[in-house]
């Protein structure tokens, strides 16, 4: 009488301990899977792996006091395939297999209990997208390379938006070659490879979501007589003669107006943003499409985008979006983050030779007699559009 009992007794307390593991295996299971999948997400910042990835995940099981041995990450990508490429990656699966020692229930030989749990998260990550991207939607040509002049992109396609008739031009032996070309308008000359054309190469503003600083502060012109140092704030038009440095402070740069630069502008941790002038003389959006100013570089300009963490994490340059300021490119521009600019015409003159790892989002581009404009494309080190987490199962 005394085994049922306890027997009745070992069932009661060691299947409300079953049920207390079930719903500690499921919070780890979700908690990992969330984990993992957020450490994807964070990839092109951190560079994680999915090793890395399922460290992290194991890391929060542990919370819900779940050990490695019991969790199983798994990676898949769009085709449900098995991956280890983190920026394949689509769904992310952990699976909790949990055996623990039973309380009473060793009078009838059943000395421990397994639980199972499992949770899914589906990611979409912000895709590479465009390498050089070319926004005037109707310049005419928005790309152009002549006489001897090159343009090459790797890490990701040259994409024109502008339905004009010519969208792109190539003449007397000028180049434009990337893993591939679109434009919505027609081409006039060759490209390697031969750019695909219509309506159906559209594409939206990669980069629409970037959110406008705050303005509003007064944007007094400044020429720089001898070489400083600088901080953060709203400036006018500035002005860097030949021979002087100025050295940026990490933050956010306002230029309401124009930059000349014949010296040398440099700065780590920087975000410049080319704004317009309202009728206070106070930095402002452009609320028409306005050129407050040109951009001429015939120095060097040697700037880094903000860490990550921050808003304008891995944006080097951001043009208002109505900022019809043309960007000269005479001296050298080495930027680390992304260009963006999706109004201005960048002008890159007779001989003049830019290799960047920027992601260059503008209005138009014009590389010119001899000059080259190489743009080596990769995520990392550029403003990446935030990805989204979603605990699906």
């Amino acid at each position: 009488m005394s085994l049922i009992l306890i027997a009745f007794v070992g069932l009661a307390v060691d299947g409300g301990e079953i049920q207390a593991q079930q719903r500690q295996s499921q919070n780890a299971a979700d908690g990992a899977a969330l984990a993992a999948g957020t450490a994807i997400l964070n990839s092109p910042d951190y560079g994680y792996s999915t090793t890395d990835a399922t460290n992290i995940a194991d890391t929060v099981a542990g919370f819900s006091g779940i050990v490695p041995a019991d969790v199983t990450i798994a990676y898949y990508d769009s085709t449900s395939s098995p991956t280890t490429v983190p920026a394949s990656v689509v769904t992310v699966t952990a699976s909790v297999t949990h055996t623990f020692a039973t309380l009473f229930l060793p009078v009838m030989n059943i000395d421990t209990a397994t639980v199972q749990a499992q949770a899914t998260v589906t990611l979409s990550q912000s895709p590479a997208g465009c390498a050089i991207c070319v926004m005037s939607p109707g310049a005419s040509p928005a790309l152009e390379s002549s006489n001897g002049a090159q343009v090459t992109a790797t890490g990701g396609p040259i994409q024109v938006l502008s339905n004009a008739s010519p969208a792109i031009t190539t003449s007397n032996s000028g180049v434009i070659t990337a893993p591939s070309i679109t434009s919505v308008g027609t081409v006039s000359g060759p490209t390697t490879p031969t750019a695909l054309t219509g309506s159906s190469y559209t594409f939206p503003d990669p980069l629409a979501a970037i959110p406008v600083p705050t303005l509003g502060q007064p944007a007094a012109n400044v020429t720089y007589g001898s070489s400083t140092t600088i901080n953060p704030g709203t400036y006018g038009t500035i002005t860097i003669p030949l021979g002087v440095t100025v050295t940026m402070n990490p933050g956010l740069y306002v230029i309401a107006g124009g930059l000349s630069l014949n010296g040398v502008l440099r700065g780590n941790g920087v975000n410049i943003y080319f704004a317009c002038v309202d009728g206070s003389g106070n930095a402002s959006t452009c609320s028409s499409p306005t050129d407050p100013g040109n951009i001429n570089v015939a120095g060097s300009m040697v700037i880094s985008a903000p860490p990550t963490g921050s808003t304008y994490s891995g944006l080097a340059i951001f043009g208002d979006r109505n900022n019809t300021a043309t960007f000269t490119v005479g001296g050298t521009l080495t930027p680390t983050g992304t260009v963006y600019a999706p109004s201005m015409n960048m002008f890159i003159p007779d001989g003049s030779h830019q290799s960047l790892t920027s992601r260059v989002v503008l209005g138009s581009i014009d590389v010119d007699s001899g000059g080259r404009l190489f743009v080596n494309y990769s995520q990392s080190g550029n403003y990446v559009t935030p990805g989204k987490i979603e605990l699906t199962s």
